[in-house]
């Protein structure tokens, strides 16, 4: 697995704990996430050889779970 994916598997699990915490009612702080998002967009366009059916997957899902954290800040 490229350290591209790893960075977005993290990404991924970053923004699950987020979403834990604002279930709990507690606030969060996206910048690190914001920070991990760009550097991971950074990596992925220096190298579009990487295998793009796992990327856009991951990155699709990361679109859904970041979705999901904005309408759940919304009702918090």
């Amino acid at each position: 697995m490229s350290n591209t994916i790893n960075q977005l598997a993290d990404i991924a699990s970053m923004i699950e704990e987020a979403r834990d915490a604002v279930a709990e009612g507690d606030l969060v702080d996206l910048a690190e996430i914001q920070g991990l998002v760009q550097d991971a967009c950074l990596a992925i366009q220096a190298n579009p050889s990487l295998d793009t059916d796992t990327v856009h997957e991951v990155v699709a899902g990361i679109i859904e779970e970041l979705n999901q954290l904005a309408e759940e800040l919304k009702a918090q």
